[in-house]
């Protein structure tokens, strides 16, 4: 099996030409602006380019493809790296392939990777004038190509950024040679070295005999200056006055821009002010970091980069907006109090980390919020400081989503006395809710036949000022008659288990419900249970049951005159009610009809003297 060699991926403007001659000896140079480990390969070519077609003339006209490949080792960023197609020559790696000509009468080159039919451009340089297409220019080179010697630029690329034009400035004059003069900073940023060695007026162009670079066999030799490439920014706080945008606080003494990663570790707290916009590549908040972006302010990141927060002592705050991912390990998230909240404006992942917001429980400020446009992925802790405490109950919104997935694994919300807090989630909202503390937690009430008798057991989690528990039983669900006082256990936060046995329910369907009774006399009842207690001879029957249109009642011994049957749903409404004479009927089934009776569950009941018979009836 054959494993492909590893290489760098390049993107637009990660290496730059800083010389080129058409003139011989023929040579070009680049400069790095990313490290390149070993075996990557980039492609040159001074075929003309076209965004409609794209190279012109493939390989045509004596225009070449030719090949780069870094050596062992790799290079580093700001390594300058020279070329003499002619004699097939590079100060570093190996090259292959046909190289490009490089024609003294007006040339490009571009430095690509990829196939040759759909290439990823990294960066160009073009040294030619033609009064064709409109003549050449700035933006567009000579707008259009229709020979070795002319070329757009491609759309990808702009020139004074990754790409660059070789002319006499103010004139515009063609020149065939040029490099890069070293008067202006060669330390600094992959965006500002681009800035720099990209702009023709920082260059050295001629059309006569060229500086010579340096000579290339066996060389080593450096540029005619040296580059440095920063691709970090480490804050260090050297003014003291705490803000991002001060040149001296950052190691690289240049406030960071948007090609650099950016650390904030020390014990120092860093703020991005209103109105600014500050731009990382990507920032990592470690050690004992803070930083602060204030409401009106935006950190502006890299696409798919994500900022990192991953220590316990590093914190995230203020109202401001954080352009781009947010991944949250460790550490404290903690918003300032602002209408919009701090804003992540994209994803937010929580696998560890700590949310703390700010409430006012009477409404009288305006509450931390957290606002994240695209996925909330929740985790890790969300911790509430009550700023004043509730005196009513309602909601109060904490975070809002784009979507989410997931809970926090933990949640803290300090209690307040006669209200109980809870965390409720939506797909686009977390909030706050606050409600009345019931004076009793009952958390279990059921029943079980014991061998004629109902056993009732019931739990509660906790209880407050609590007299005890009416226990009430009701043949139908409408009437009620309590069975037993049973007390409470007062105040307490313990699990505390109540019994009764009622020796004596109905025959049928017997209903049971408590009602809680405090020392003050406020009451509340329980939900409602049921359980049937078959009769040692069942009165009737009723059949079919289900039933649709019609249902029988089948006596098993007859009624001895007249009783009233009457049909109630499940909330004690009377559906209709009847007279019948039993005694006519003997012991024949007696129909009913249910063609008017909408679909669901009911109670029939025969009421004879003081004597009472109930079943449960279902209507389809």
């Amino acid at each position: 099996m054959q494993v492909a060699n590893s290489q760098t991926t390049l993107t637009q403007g990660d290496l730059v030409f800083v010389g080129l001659y058409l003139d011989e000896p023929k040579e070009f140079s680049v400069l790095l602006l990313r490290d390149l480990v070993a075996g990557t390969v980039v492609k040159f070519t001074d075929c003309g380019w076209s965004d409609a077609s794209g190279f012109y003339n493939e390989l045509g006209d004596n225009n070449g493809a030719w090949n780069w490949t870094v050596g062992s080792g790799g290079l580093a960023a700001g390594t300058v790296v020279f070329f003499q197609p002619m004699e097939g020559q590079v100060s570093h790696g190996t090259v292959s392939g046909t190289p490009p000509s490089l024609n003294s009468l007006g040339d490009q080159l571009f430095a690509f990777q990829g196939a040759f039919g759909s290439p990823t451009l990294i960066s160009g340089i073009h040294a030619n004038y033609t009064i064709l297409f409109g003549g050449t220019n700035d933006a567009d080179w000579d707008r259009g190509v229709n020979s070795e010697s002319t070329s757009q630029l491609p759309n990808v690329l702009t020139n004074g950024v990754n790409a660059i034009r070789v002319y006499n400035f103010p004139n515009y004059e063609e020149r065939d040679n040029g490099v890069f003069n070293c008067q202006t900073a060669t330390d600094g940023s992959p965006a500002v070295l681009r800035s720099v060695t990209q702009l023709v007026l920082n260059w050295y162009v001629t059309n006569s005999a060229p500086p010579q670079l340096p000579e290339i066999p066996g060389s080593q030799s450096p540029f005619p200056c040296g580059f440095t490439v920063y691709t970090d920014a480490i804050w260090d706080g050297s003014t003291n006055d705490g803000l991002w945008g001060t040149a001296a606080n950052w190691d690289i003494n240049s406030q960071p821009d948007i090609s650099l990663r950016t650390t904030i570790k020390m014990d120092d707290l860093v703020t991005i002010p209103a109105p600014t916009t500050a731009r990382s590549l990507q920032t990592t908040i470690s050690g004992d970091g803070k930083l602060r972006i204030a409401s009106g302010a935006t950190l502006q990141q890299g696409a798919g980069e994500c900022m990192s927060l991953d220590n316990p002592n590093a914190k995230l705050m203020g109202a401001g907006t954080l352009n781009g991912d947010l991944c949250h390990s460790a550490g404290n998230l903690e918003p300032e109090p602002d209408a919009d909240g701090l804003r992540v404006e994209g994803s937010y992942t929580n696998t560890g980390g700590t949310v703390v917001l700010d409430v006012f429980g009477d409404g009288s400020g305006v509450n931390d919020q957290f606002v994240i446009s695209g996925m909330a992925a929740l985790g890790g802790s969300l911790v509430v400081n009550w700023l004043t405490t509730p005196v009513a109950v309602g909601s109060y919104p904490v975070m809002k989503f784009g979507s989410r997935t997931g809970l926090f694994s933990s949640v803290t919300i300090p209690p307040v006395p006669g209200f109980s807090m809870s965390l409720s989630y939506t797909s686009t909202e977390a909030k706050i809710n606050v409600s009345l503390s019931l004076p009793v937690e009952l958390v279990d009430f059921r029943a079980e036949p014991q061998a004629g008798a109902v056993l009732l057991e019931w739990r509660t989690a906790s209880e407050k000022d609590n007299h005890g528990f009416e226990l009430e039983r009701s043949p139908n669900g409408k009437e009620w008659e309590q069975l037993a006082f049973v007390e409470g256990a007062g105040t307490t936060t313990y699990e505390q288990r109540y019994d009764f046995l009622d020796e004596n329910p109905v025959a049928g369907t017997n209903y049971y419900r408590l009602k809680q009774v405090d020392f003050n006399g406020a009451t509340d009842f329980s939900k409602i249970i049921i359980i049937d207690i078959p009769d040692e001879k069942e009165r009737f029957k009723l059949v079919p049951n289900p039933a649709a249109g019609v249902v029988f009642l089948h006596p098993n011994f007859g009624f001895e005159d007249t009783a009233q049957v009457s049909l109630y749903d499940f909330m004690g409404k009377a559906i209709w009610l009847q007279s019948v004479d039993f005694s006519s009927y003997g012991q024949a089934a007696v129909p009913f009809d249910l063609a008017l009776v909408p679909a669901g569950i009911y109670l029939l009941e025969i009421k004879n003297g003081d004597k009472k018979w109930v079943e449960k009836l279902v209507v389809e």
